[in-house]
């Protein structure tokens, strides 16, 4: 049971491989994908954009912060890599919790889910040293 649980997770892990292996095109405008998403490639392509205009603001939250406290770089960097796996981990089980059932709709789950927290997460920090 578990090897053949293994051979399905291999399309959905090559589409989100695929789409977020175009994240650098993606950060410069909404793909056209975003306008048709006529299928899972397209839908999967529009939510890894929107994943990283999430993640590129995120990355601007914490370079203003750097630049702002650079004595505690090091400290922001282990608590931004440990908010990182909590992230990764929370969406893969929101995604689907059983473990078993992971298709290709979990990857549109699991990347909305990872925006959701990347948008909350810059502006927490944001908002962390402005009050």
């Amino acid at each position: 049971m578990r090897q053949h649980w293994t051979r399905l997770m291999h399309y959905p892990t090559a589409v989100l491989s695929l789409a977020l292996s175009t994240l650098p095109a993606l950060a410069d405008g909404p793909p056209s994908a975003c306008t048709t998403q006529r299928d899972m490639v397209e839908m999967v392509a529009c939510a890894t954009h929107h994943l990283a205009m999430a993640e590129r603001q995120l990355g601007e939250a914490l370079t203003d912060l750097r630049s702002r406290f650079p004595q505690t770089a090091t400290q922001l960097d282990h608590a931004q890599a440990a908010w990182a796996s909590y992230r990764d981990a929370t969406c893969y089980f929101v995604a689907d919790p059983s473990d078993y059932g992971r298709g290709t709709e979990a990857i549109l789950i699991e990347l909305a889910c990872k925006r959701s927290e990347t948008l909350r997460r810059a502006a927490d920090l944001r908002q962390m040293f402005t009050d």
